[in-house]
């Protein structure tokens, strides 16, 4: 990576987007959800009414 600062951009604008999208952003809005007992039903494993998910750093940290 050091080889990069041996390029001159001295002529170069900063670019920060490319594609002139803007960012799109909603206020976070916590709802209460009547569904939640058919969604767990619905999952293939589940534990104490919370949903249990294959472990990411081990095979066995979902249970």
């Amino acid at each position: 990576m050091n080889i990069l600062n041996d390029v001159d951009t001295s002529g170069v604008e900063p670019t920060a987007q490319v594609t002139g999208l803007a960012d799109i952003t909603r206020p976070d809005k916590a709802i209460t959800a009547d569904n939640t007992a058919q969604l767990v039903a619905s999952f293939s494993q589940s534990k104490n009414g919370r949903l249990l998910v294959p472990g990411v750093f081990t095979p066995d940290s979902a249970e």
